[in-house]
């Protein structure tokens, strides 16, 4: 069984996030969720994750440093899945 899933983005679990929340719940696997609206919490890039999910997640909610922190995490064993998305590239209108 894999490890505890960061799922950020895709507004709240009623709302769009339903959709892959449901996947995840329904695989028993286990995840924290920061909808698209919110900061990720102080220390989420510490926590052992073994999969990073960002979905329609705006870059600008980062803090300073949470975006090298996260790569480093990748880059030593994490998963990355990114799903496109308006907010994944370039916002709303660019």
């Amino acid at each position: 069984m894999p490890g505890r899933i960061c799922y950020l983005g895709d507004d709240d679990l009623g709302q769009a996030a339903i959709y892959l929340a449901g996947i995840m719940t329904h695989f028993g696997l286990g995840f924290d969720h920061v909808p698209s609206t919110e900061k990720p919490p102080v220390g989420f890039d510490a926590k052992p994750y073994s999969l990073y999910v960002i979905s329609d997640y705006p870059a600008a909610n980062f803090a300073s440093g949470q975006l090298e922190r996260l790569a480093d995490r990748v880059a030593d064993g994490a998963g990355l899945a990114m799903f496109g998305g308006w907010e994944s590239f370039h916002g709303r209108l660019g």
